[in-house]
């Protein structure tokens, strides 16, 4: 579970080695500023192509995609 800076996320997730995937993915529908939804739609678009995650010095989770790395700011 998570947020996309609008809407709460929910899905499933399977871990193997450093490997990582999201299924099932699914979220509410709130109706926010048009670049905050605009951000949200593209997070979904990502999560669904993360292939691998990691941790930084400071234990932040980083998630790499098909595209390059996925920028998530903890809460």
């Amino acid at each position: 579970a998570g947020s996309d800076g609008c809407n709460r996320l929910i899905g499933s997730y399977e871990i193997s080695g450093e490997g990582i995937r999201f299924s099932q993915l699914g979220s509410t529908r709130m109706a926010c500023q048009p670049d905050t939804m605009k951000q949200a739609d593209a997070i979904g678009r990502q999560l669904a192509t993360v292939r691998s995650f990691a941790f930084d010095r400071q234990g932040a989770l980083l998630l790499e995609t098909d595209q390059g790395p996925l920028h998530l700011i903890a809460e």
